[in-house]
């Protein structure tokens, strides 16, 4: 049964336009998010996914020694559930992700890249596990 793109973005957490981009990046061709997938493409796209959503990503923020705090964080957070793991407003966060010129609402999807990015702005090293 066909399926189209934000249809299975929603069923794996992700917005659209993080999904879109992980489709063409595997070479899939997808125009928008309402073009169609066929059932062999889903289920390649998927097991693709389940192998990318298994890498952690590992956040420890540089802070002093004695007061070192580690976070595990899935690629793919939210913003919102990012800045509570970080103990930090997600308008803060939002502002630090504006100041990268990604604009995020609290409960969309954050890719490794920016994860990376924001690392590096808020002093936290970010690390594959």
């Amino acid at each position: 049964m066909n399926m189209r793109v934000y249809e299975l973005a929603k069923k794996h957490g992700l917005s659209s336009k993080i999904f879109i981009k992980k489709l063409i990046d595997s070479g899939v061709k997808v125009k928008n998010h309402m073009s169609t997938l066929d059932p062999e493409t889903i289920m390649s796209v998927e097991s693709n996914l389940a192998l990318k959503q298994k890498t952690e990503v590992k956040i420890t923020p540089e802070r002093e020694k004695s007061d070192e705090v580690s976070l595990q964080v899935l690629e793919g957070s939210t913003v919102g559930s990012l800045a509570s793991l970080l103990k930090i407003q997600p308008m803060d966060l939002g502002k630090s992700l504006r100041e990268l010129n990604v604009t995020a609402k609290v409960d969309q999807s954050l890719d490794y890249d920016t994860l990376l990015d924001l690392g590096r702005r808020l002093g936290f090293e970010v690390m594959l596990i």
